[in-house]
């Protein structure tokens, strides 16, 4: 898929030599009662005008796959090491369907951000998994891309009542009905 990416995130792609790429994940969960920003590091680090925490080696995503198909893939996220105060309020969460965004930024030798990190999941929070052991619980949440809305049945009708829930004085099915037993004759007589 191509991408829109800034110079100065095209040079830390294609640097080669002593000078490594630092990089980490950003993940962006939009959920009701505020977005929960984590990044793959330690400390805070603010992008954008939002503070993403450190969640370091507790924070995991699964493998981001891209395909040259027109077909969704979808993602996991696990956050280990809860306590029973956040697992509390990650289960009165309404999570699902809510917006995810993963994002890959490079920084520089000093720790900040360079340039603008890339989009490399965005889609909706689906299934949320909790696993528990003797002092500790990780979530895991399954998010899928938007392209999983292409695989879903369409549960709309050509009927005026279905065209009056989207635009209550729309009047373009009203006459449907009789126009099904009609008989029309195409040409000339």
């Amino acid at each position: 898929m191509a991408r829109n990416t800034t110079t100065a995130t095209n040079t830390e792609l294609t640097k080669t030599g002593a000078d490594p790429q630092r990089l980490a994940l950003l993940a962006k969960a939009e959920l009701t009662s505020g977005d929960l920003n984590l990044w793959a590091g330690v400390g805070d680090i603010v992008w954008n005008g939002d503070t993403y925490t450190g969640a370091g080696d507790l924070l995991a995503v699964s493998e981001i796959e891209e395909t040259e198909e027109i077909r969704a893939a979808g993602v996991t996220v696990t956050l280990s090491g809860l306590t029973t105060e956040i697992l509390s309020v990650a289960l009165s969460e309404d999570y699902q369907g809510r917006p995810l965004t993963i994002y890959l930024a490079f920084f520089d030798a000093a720790g900040a951000i360079i340039a603008d990190p890339v989009t490399v999941f965005s889609g909706r929070l689906d299934v949320m998994r909790l696993d528990a052991s003797a002092e500790t619980f990780n979530i895991t949440a399954s998010a899928e891309n938007e392209l999983i809305s292409l695989e879903r049945p369409i549960q709309r009708r050509y009927t005026p009542e279905d065209q009056k829930e989207i635009y209550s004085g729309d009047t373009f099915f009203d006459f449907n009905a009789v126009l099904q037993d009609q008989e029309i004759k195409l040409g000339r007589n």
